[in-house]
């Protein structure tokens, strides 16, 4: 068992039963950050005229920050709320985990499902009228950390990859063939490529990749995507930062490669707002009229490859670390 280490689940944000911001009892570094996570996106996103329409549409979403080279990662819930005034505010339910392996980097989402399901029902409550200490109480039973290393002893992922299509997943994210599945993949790997070798980075803007509705799967294809684009940060100290978002109709992943930055979590409650910082992985057409799909060897035949709907996942993965990583 990798070590491991967790601290009491907190909240923090307003919720309808009360007048004021609520907080939960110690985890203050852990509420400051989300405090000036939020904060400042709710200050940025106030400065469009239309704030209120975007935030009141925006859904709840599931979270984590996490780091190529840190033992500690946050990972949470977060919902849209406002105070007994209507001050709008949402609210969050959260907590650190601390390991000293890499799987929080490289595939969080495939563990964390019981924990994003109890964060999300405690913060439902909250948005619903609960009382703030029920709300604590029910935070004292959340351990994130166990929860993730009983599911990761599984390996839900490789199971997953093992099992799923390139066909069954297409058919999960909504596409009517592989050919827009192809293009997200491929796209992965064409912008990710660069950044290979390069122990300091500086990337500015988010990227977007298609999830499932339904909950069951929406982990493990978040945790997927994951796996394919973290592959290229491994050797570097780029702390991310996921957003998966808790919609019924085309959810999406939100990737961003700054730590807790708000201007992630702008782009997840008002997309348009900050458009030109976000890269559409969503059955991206562009990929089709780059000249390594046809002019390089390797990306060509992983290109014909990935139009295969028999192909497992697990496949697809090793030719595509064959192609873009020298694996």
């Amino acid at each position: 068992m990798s070590g491991r280490g967790s601290s009491t689940a907190t909240c923090f944000g307003k919720i309808p039963s009360r007048g004021d911001f609520v907080k939960g009892a110690g985890q203050h570094r852990l509420i400051n950050v989300l405090d000036q996570w939020v904060s400042l996106a709710m200050e940025h996103l106030s400065e469009n005229p239309r704030w209120k329409i975007a935030y009141d549409s925006a859904c709840a979403v599931d979270f984590a920050f996490v780091g190529a080279r840190s033992r500690l990662s946050v990972v949470g819930h977060l919902r849209p709320s406002s105070d007994s005034s209507g001050r709008r505010f949402p609210f969050i339910a959260a907590a650190t985990v601390e390991r000293d392996d890499s799987l929080m980097f490289r595939c969080a989402p495939a563990g964390m499902g019981y924990s994003f399901g109890s964060l999300a029902r405690i913060c439902e409550s909250g948005v619903k009228g609960a009382d703030v200490s029920q709300l604590l109480s029910e935070l004292d039973t959340v351990d994130c950390a166990n929860d993730f290393e009983m599911a990761i002893q599984a390996d839900p992922l490789g199971n997953f990859v093992r099992r799923t299509t390139l066909g069954s997943l297409a058919g999960m994210l909504g596409f009517s063939s592989c050919a827009s599945l192809r293009r997200s993949i491929l796209a992965i790997g064409l912008l990710m490529r660069p950044v290979l070798g390069q122990g300091e980075l500086a990337i500015s803007r988010d990227v977007y990749l298609p999830l499932p509705a339904d909950e069951r799967n929406r982990n493990l294809v978040a945790a997927f995507w994951i796996y394919l684009v973290t592959a290229f940060f491994r050797k570097t100290a780029v702390e991310a930062q996921f957003i998966m978002e808790r919609r019924t109709q085309s959810p999406k992943l939100l990737i961003g490669f700054n730590g807790s930055s708000s201007t992630t979590l702008l782009t997840a409650l008002a997309p348009d707002s900050v458009a030109e910082r976000v890269i559409s992985l969503v059955d991206p057409e562009w990929i089709d009229d780059q000249p390594e799909v046809t002019g390089e060897y390797g990306i060509a035949k992983l290109s014909a490859y990935l139009e295969q709907p028999g192909i497992t996942l697990e496949q697809g993965i090793k030719t595509f670390r064959e192609i873009f990583l020298g694996e």
